[in-house]
């Protein structure tokens, strides 16, 4: 088994191109557009879940739920809740998730 993983990555190499300090992250304005648009909808999200005000708001209409997104009929529910968070830690998370594979692919898409 080791033989057959050791053949099968053979000459298999994975290289990031970390930039060099002082040069932008993302090539393209347009990433470094989609990326900070993303982060800034994510700051709005977290921000208004910590107005304790609006968490019956946010929960029926920024929540992913059966009962929110089919019972209800609020689609935009499954949506806003990609980017509404209570917990910094998730917000960070997803954020991350969202901008290493925009980095990443970059080089596949103009």
């Amino acid at each position: 088994l080791r033989l057959l993983a050791r053949r099968s990555f053979e000459g298999a190499s994975l290289r990031v191109a970390v930039p060099a300090p002082g040069e932008p992250i993302f090539r393209c304005a347009g990433y470094a557009r989609f990326v900070g648009g993303l982060c800034a909808l994510h700051a709005v999200g977290f921000g208004l879940w910590q107005v304790d005000a609006l968490a019956p708001a946010l929960r029926a209409h920024a929540q992913c739920s059966w009962r929110n997104v089919v019972t209800e009929g609020r689609w935009w529910a499954a949506l806003l809740a990609h980017v509404s968070h209570r917990e910094l830690e998730h917000a960070a998370t997803n954020i991350v998730a969202w901008m290493v594979p925009v980095f990443l692919l970059q080089r596949l898409f103009p």
